[in-house]
């Protein structure tokens, strides 16, 4: 890579493994905010 551009790069290396059907595309479903849920976790010591 020439001239130092990590976007370009990461592109065609998805467009290149895409070509080689090393992994599947598939739909993410939408972003549903009411499916959100906070969970904690308190670590006593």
């Amino acid at each position: 890579m020439k001239n130092g551009d990590w976007k370009t790069m990461i592109s065609n290396l998805g467009d290149f493994l895409a070509e080689k059907e090393t992994f599947k595309k598939m739909l993410i479903e939408l972003f549903d905010q009411s499916k959100l849920k906070l969970v904690t976790i308190d670590f006593v010591s």
